[in-house]
């Protein structure tokens, strides 16, 4: 029997609030404005031989981890060709073409993206879950095949990102 079990977590925790804009090309974006984010993981692998696929506390302890930094700050795109970054101690200058903005800088977090869109965050999120679930799965990566990792900006506006999560098996295990 051909048999899928998945685990998704999605709790409160898992919210954040934070403004972003999206550069349209190198003199347009849109205007600052905020979101209410909600994100989810799901995780698609074989049961262990005690009948799990992951721990559920684990898996929401890793996601909340990597977003409960973002909550009430402004995403910047760090990896953009449009958006001009100067970092001073105190105060980051943004510039989009004619556009210009001062935030001081504790509320900024700057992401090694092109573009703060909901699709690069959920992949950018969804990287960073892969990378520490996989360091602790000591040795059960093998079970675990999926993850897919959805982001939610507004009802009804959700972004989904998935990847393999088995290993690549290194040249000396070939």
């Amino acid at each position: 029997m051909d048999e899928r079990f998945t685990v998704r977590v999605a709790s409160p925790k898992l919210r954040f609030n934070a403004a972003h804009f999206v550069a349209f090309g190198s003199d347009s974006c849109e205007p600052i404005h905020g979101h209410d984010f909600r994100v989810s993981v799901t995780i698609e692998g074989q049961l262990s031989p005690t009948g799990w696929i992951v721990d559920f506390v684990v898996l929401e302890e890793i996601l909340h981890g990597i977003v409960a930094d973002f909550d009430h700050a402004l995403l910047i795109p760090e990896a953009s060709p449009w958006v001009k970054v100067i970092k001073n101690a105190d105060v980051i200058e943004i510039t989009v073409g004619a556009r210009s903005w001062r935030f001081p800088s504790q509320d900024c977090r700057f992401l090694p993206i092109p573009n703060v869109t909901a699709e690069l965050l959920t992949q950018y999120i969804g990287m960073r879950v892969r990378e520490q679930l996989l360091s602790r799965a000591e040795g059960r990566e093998g079970r675990l095949t999926t993850m897919t990792v959805e982001l939610s900006e507004a009802e009804g506006c959700t972004a989904s990102w998935s990847c393999a999560l088995a290993r690549k098996p290194d040249l000396q295990d070939s």
